[in-house]
């Protein structure tokens, strides 16, 4: 478990956070999983984007996916012993993951192969950058960017947002 304490910006305790988290670390490779991929767009397509944004008067939001590394399905046999207080020490009960938790080393591939469902909703996939995602349709245009659980999105139609929004 990791636990955290999330502040306001005067120093008073927001929340407490606990996250339960993979030992990532001792997977084997060939073993535990057979790819590892971050999804890391390019400094030049961002700062493309933010321009765009700025020469035509677009509105830009930043959209944080709650448990993003949890939409994903693992093929692999993944094994983790249960936490601490879920058994007793003499115990020797294990858990297979169905998801991917967070510090497993194949949870970022496995969160990207959910964004390539943006294809379902007709989003293209850049192949000289694949975090960006456009979508357009005569004049009206969708662009999106995944930065590991984190997306950029704007376009020139408001109506356009809020269907990607609730998708």
């Amino acid at each position: 478990w990791i636990y955290k304490i999330k502040y306001k910006s005067n120093r008073e305790i927001k929340r407490y956070k606990a996250r339960l988290v993979a030992k990532g670390y001792s997977q084997r490779e060939g073993i535990d999983y057979d790819e590892t991929f971050s999804q890391v767009e390019k400094t030049v397509t961002v700062r493309i984007v933010i321009n765009l944004v700025v020469n035509k008067s677009l509105r830009l939001y930043q959209l944080d996916i709650d448990n993003a590394f949890l939409y994903g399905d693992l093929i692999e046999d993944v094994y983790m012993s249960l936490p601490n207080g879920y058994h007793s020490i003499n115990d020797n009960k294990f858990c297979k993951l169905v998801k991917p938790l967070y510090r497993l080393k194949n949870a970022p591939r496995k969160w990207n192969e959910m964004c390539s469902s943006l294809s379902s909703f007709s989003f293209i996939q850049s192949i000289n950058d694949y975090s960006l995602f456009v979508w357009s349709k005569g004049d009206t245009f969708v662009i999106l960017l995944v930065y590991v659980d984190n997306i950029i999105l704007t376009s020139n139609c408001i109506c356009e947002i809020n269907c990607v929004k609730d998708f």
